[in-house]
């Protein structure tokens, strides 16, 4: 694609989406760098990730950070019905979405719900997202991990076409990932005014203050995790505190009507465009 824009003597931007990529993919990145005419990246972690070291001469070129957008007007709890299927009667819910993989931690999301279940026995938890073919072992590992740990509780929920109903089910989003870059679950779960406790990964330190509009916690720490949840679990105020505060940052910063600004804005910088 950036061959085919300069030979059809258009500008081109390069839109950058990840923090981890292989040494193939920089490879590509270097090659390419020189006929782009700025960057797009959706988080200052994504900037750091291709923008350092040796080449940090290519960030001479203007790099603009937009971040994955949110529909909060399709992610609005007042307009949404919950999913029978996550709902937990009984007592809290906990949940975390994204396709089965390694990247999202999933083996810390289950150990931490061992730990929570030894004190709140009646806490549920769910893993949504598909699971593919490509992660099939991993899936299994996981599901074996459940099956010796007792926990009945815990659900694959599997794929969803209706995420807000699933977040609207929900009392608690956890997001336990080793990598992200903008994360948009974690983004959705504050537009439904969630209280979320997330990993350190992208940008969610950014637009989650820790102990303000909710908790974030180290990489791989499923002890960090189980703490902090749980004390979401035990006050139901400071859930509704977070999840308040979590969605006023998603209005401000991470909205669709303020990214597709961003985003217009950038086209003009670069393409002196006069009309869109």
């Amino acid at each position: 694609s950036v061959l085919a824009g300069k030979l059809a003597g258009a500008r081109v931007l390069l839109m950058l989406h990840d923090t981890v990529s292989t040494p193939l993919f920089r490879g590509l990145f270097a090659a390419l760098s020189p006929m782009c005419d700025g960057y797009i990246v959706v988080s200052r972690r994504t900037k750091e990730t291709y923008f350092s070291g040796i080449n940090s001469r290519w960030a001479r070129k203007p790099v603009f950070e937009i971040p994955a957008p949110v529909d909060t007007t399709r992610f609005n709890a007042e307009d949404v019905d919950p999913s029978i299927g996550v709902l937990n009667e009984c007592g809290i819910s906990i949940t975390t979405l994204g396709s089965v993989n390694p990247d999202k931690g999933l083996e810390y999301f289950i150990e931490m719900a061992r730990l929570l279940k030894s004190r709140h026995p009646s806490i549920s938890f769910n893993i949504v997202g598909p699971i593919y073919k490509s992660q099939a072992v991993y899936a299994k590992r996981l599901s074996k991990i459940v099956k010796n740990s007792g926990l009945l509780s815990l659900k694959f929920i599997g794929a969803s076409d209706n995420v807000p109903a699933i977040l609207k089910s929900t009392d608690i989003y956890v997001c336990s990932s080793l990598s992200e870059a903008s994360p948009m679950s974690v983004w959705e779960a504050m537009a439904m005014e969630l209280a979320v406790v997330s990993t350190n990964v992208g940008d969610v330190a950014r637009y989650i203050s820790d102990g303000k509009e909710g908790f974030v916690v180290p990489v791989a720490d499923a002890n960090a995790l189980a703490d902090k949840v749980g004390l979401l679990i035990n006050s139901e105020a400071l859930r509704s505190k977070f999840g308040q505060k979590a969605r006023s940052v998603v209005l401000s910063e991470l909205d669709i009507g303020v990214c597709v600004s961003k985003h217009r804005a950038v086209y003009h910088a670069i393409g002196g465009v006069t009309s869109f």
